[in-house]
């Protein structure tokens, strides 16, 4: 009678030993990776499918270009008159000389002078220093060139001479100029030749009273001209016909 309670219990122990087992194993046993199933990841919708536009090198996407906005036209710069090309209007030349007087700007001094060649004409330019545009000038025969100051003679080569007077240069010394080094200097008062010209062959500088200069520019006769001013930076265009 006393066994068979013992028997029993011990059963029941045993029972339980079992399932306390089997439960340890179950959660120190790592899953192995081929049979366990990953979760899908979340996809985040295209740059094509979203209708947004993806940052990229060229566009760090703080400032997209939509395509149905219009774009600003590109600034263009001011083209130099001596390398443009233009067709040639014989009723914009004259033999009268020009005169302007509008005011008086600030021209500094001159940085440069140059020839061009086109269809129909030959030009000269004098640039200067600043951007303002020359208000006061002009451009006439010379019978008798001569300096300002001194009234002395200057032999211009070739058959005829133009005279060219500004207002508004520097009215210092050469080495005081707002040029700097970037100041057109005619070696040691001789004339610029200008090379290559069948019209033009030199320029010969005339002196200077105050913010008046002179320039008389020669040529092989007396031609029809065109003078024109602009600014930016500020220049002086004579255009001798050539037809």
């Amino acid at each position: 009678m006393t066994r068979r309670p013992m028997a029993f219990t011990a059963a029941i122990a045993a029972s339980t030993l079992a399932l306390t087992s089997c439960g340890a194993s179950d959660d120190d046993t790592e899953p192995d990776p081929a049979t366990t199933e990953q979760a899908p990841t979340e996809q985040k919708p295209s740059s094509e499918a979203s209708g947004t536009e993806t940052a990229t090198p060229e566009n760090d996407g703080s400032s997209p270009e939509a395509e149905d906005t219009p774009t600003a036209e590109p600034t263009q710069s001011q083209e130099t008159p001596v390398d443009k090309s233009e067709p040639f209007d014989p009723e914009e030349f004259t033999l009268d000389g020009v005169q302007q007087d509008t005011g008086s700007a600030d021209l500094g001094d001159i940085t440069d002078v140059r020839r061009g060649l086109h269809d129909g004409f030959e030009r000269v330019v004098f640039e200067f220093s600043t951007n303002a545009e020359p208000s006061f000038y002009s451009v006439q025969w010379a019978e008798d060139p001569s300096s300002m100051m001194m009234q002395e003679p200057i032999d211009v080569a070739g058959d005829a001479a133009l005279l060219f007077r500004v207002n508004g240069v520097h009215a210092g010394l050469p080495e005081d100029s707002p040029a700097g080094d970037e100041l057109f200097e005619f070696d040691e008062g001789d004339p610029f030749v200008i090379e290559g010209s069948s019209v033009f062959t030199e320029v010969h500088p005339g002196g200077r009273v105050e913010a008046d200069a002179q320039y008389f520019i020669g040529l092989d006769t007396q031609r029809e001209i065109r003078v024109e001013a602009l600014g930016d930076p500020g220049r002086i265009v004579i255009d001798v016909a050539t037809e």
